[in-house]
Order: C-alpha cells, then structure tokens, then sequence
C-alpha cells in the first residue's frame, strides 16, 4: 500500500501535481515543523525545499485547508502564486493580504 508521499513523489515525477487530501496531523506537522514560505492561515508552502526542477526552482510541500479537509501536493513558488492559489482561493494573486482575506471570507465563524 502506498503512502500519501508515495503519491504525491509520482505526481511529481510524472509532471502530473494534483491535491490530494492529507489527514489533519499531516497537515498540522507540516504548517509548524518549518516556518512557511508562503502563504498563511490553511494555505501555505513549507519552508523546506523537497527537491528543484530541472531549471532550478526549489519545489516545496504545500498545504491547504478547505471546509474541514485537508490536502497536499508538491509546487514552486510560480506554481502556487500563478496556478495553485489562483484556482484553489478564486482570487489573483497580487499579494499575501488578499490570500488572507479570501481564507478568512469563505471560512465560517
């Protein structure tokens, strides 16, 4: 049986990245084993580099929470600001007091 890290190496590796849901001890040991580089409140990119692509970006675990649900896949900064929070939060990604603003705005009290 293949872990979540089995999973998430293959996507990876298979230029394939997708979120996969994680559980929350996963998602907590992650978010306060390293400061983040990015990100904050249920959406953050790990503070350690997993590995680099092939043009030298530092590739990290990132994170996010989603009603309750947790989930992780492997992205470079690029990818989390173009692609990954753009989608996942519906917003642009024009600096880190939006991302907050979005979490905090679909998040019920």
């Amino acid at each position: 049986m293949s872990s979540i890290y089995d999973q998430l190496r293959d996507d990876l590796y298979a230029n394939a990245r997708q979120w996969h849901e994680i559980d929350y001890e996963t998602y907590q040991w992650r978010i306060e084993c390293v400061p983040p580089v990015m990100g904050g409140y249920g959406a953050c990119l790990c503070g350690e580099a997993y590995t680099d692509s092939l043009d030298g970006q530092a590739i990290y675990f990132a994170v996010l929470e989603r009603n309750g649900k947790y989930y992780g896949t492997y992205a470079t900064r690029k990818e989390w600001r173009e692609r990954l929070i753009p989608r996942e939060l519906g917003v642009p990604f024009p600096s880190l007091e939006v991302i907050n603003w979005a979490i905090h705005a679909n998040t019920p009290a």
